[in-house]
């Protein structure tokens, strides 16, 4: 139920949060308002451009991998970002690991560690990343985020 309520407000915030980036008048910074952009050393998918909601979809057997989040170093914004880890289903928390490190002021690397499936079902695990690090004309923190969605069969 935790979990399930966890979920609940990751969506809710994903979706209640998007902004209009003309309002902010912040057309000065090149990289996309309000969006952490990720890569990644496996293949990925950006599903939902509208809130930066990327996917990696893992088989059965599980693995390992490494996504880098950044804000584009041109602009002189230190990625300061966090994350919460939910899921779409009642299931052992162990199956994910996420261990974050500080690269360098414009970069964080997540890897993530998944285990294989022994549950017989599919299930999703959501990193939700934020960073309040950018701010508009006024001071106000702008909230970016991005979404990693791991998908295992």
């Amino acid at each position: 139920m935790k979990r399930l309520v966890w979920l609940f407000v990751l969506l809710c915030f994903s979706l209640s949060s998007c902004h209009d980036p003309e309002a902010f008048e912040i057309k000065e910074l090149g990289g996309p308002i309000g969006k952490i952009l990720l890569t990644s050393d496996i293949p990925f998918s950006l599903t939902k451009e509208s809130i930066n909601y990327y996917q990696i979809d893992v088989g059965s057997a599980g693995g390992e991998f490494t996504v880098v989040a950044s804000f584009p170093e041109n602009e002189g914004v230190s990625l300061n970002d966090h994350y919460i880890v939910g899921w779409s289903e009642e299931i052992p928390e162990d199956l994910v690991n996420v261990s974050w490190t500080k690269v360098n002021a414009y970069q964080s690397s997540y890897v993530v560690s998944v285990k294989p499936n022994t549950l017989g079902k599919s299930y999703k695990c959501f990193i939700m990343m934020f960073d309040e690090s950018r701010v508009d004309k006024t001071g106000k923190p702008l909230t970016s985020k991005a979404m990693l969605v791991i998908a295992q069969q």
